[in-house]
């Protein structure tokens, strides 16, 4: 394939990265190979842009990357967002009324933690001991404030919670009219209908010129991208329900999931 004509985007965590959250090496030279030969990077990520921000400059890229699921498009070279696509009001109305419902307890149980996503920041509405996990692993500690209190525009909403929680959770928000998806197994999230991260990757295609967009993700918050992609690879080691047709397997997240995809790309 002619490499100047690809966008390739690759979600994060547990695709681009491996099972001890490290970027392999063998996925660095590839990348950097891939650039060289004329293709565009990025990293399509369900991370705050606060909490991707210290890790953006560690990785070999050469076009903006998609974060916060795709709710927004921003260019860490230049330090400013490129797109946004933030919650409407009847969204957010929808988020407040799941809160009240979920997030909040006459005793020391949470039955839903609650994160929600500003450009520039993380607000933490109810803590417990999932929010604390995602806290842990990506190292993001925002501001504590009630939901009326936190200002606009907002990216998303990130409810945690057991799987029955969660589940309780869907089936309330299916009933307001939105709809949200389960970026990990005990993380349910909601943000504009308008956004993704197969949105995202497609205005960042048509923006850069490449007629070729491919994307390479392991969860179901990477659904968007791949449905929205000309090629879509997930790794070896996701889970079965994401090996859907027409999605290409490639290497374990261990093996180097991006230079498979690479050397893949090189064959066609």
């Amino acid at each position: 394939m002619n490499f100047k004509e690809i966008l390739l985007v690759s979600d994060f965590d547990y695709t681009l990265t491996n099972t001890n959250h490290v970027i392999p090496e063998t996925n660095i030279v590839a990348i950097e190979r891939f650039m060289r030969l004329g293709g565009a990077f990025t990293v399509g990520t369900g991370r705050a842009k606060a909490s991707f921000a210290p890790l953006a400059g560690q990785i070999p890229k050469n076009a903006p990357c998609i974060v916060a699921n795709g709710a927004m498009i921003y260019d860490f070279d230049l330090d400013k967002p490129l797109h946004i696509t933030p919650l409407d009001d009847r969204e957010r109305e929808v988020i407040r009324e799941l809160a009240r419902r979920f997030c909040y307890s006459t005793t020391l149980l949470v039955e839903s933690g609650l994160e929600v996503y500003l450009p520039d920041d993380v607000y933490e509405v109810a803590e417990n001991e999932y929010t604390r996990r995602h806290i842990e692993v990506t190292g993001m500690y925002g501001q504590t404030a009630p939901i009326e209190e936190i200002p606009l525009p907002w990216l998303k909403a990130v409810f945690t919670g057991s799987d029955e929680t969660l589940r309780s959770l869907e089936v309330a928000a299916d009933s307001l009219g939105v709809e949200g998806v389960r970026s990990l197994p005990f993380m349910f999230e909601i943000q504009s209908r308008n956004a993704g991260k197969g949105a995202a990757a497609r205005w960042l295609a048509a923006s850069l010129g490449r007629k070729t967009l491919v994307c390479v993700g392991d969860a179901p918050n990477d659904l968007s991208m791949l449905n929205a992609a000309d090629l879509a690879f997930v790794p070896e080691s996701a889970a079965e329900e994401m090996r859907l047709d027409g999605f290409r397997v490639s290497a374990h997240i261990d093996l180097g999931t991006i230079a498979d995809v690479i050397d893949t790309l090189e064959k066609m």
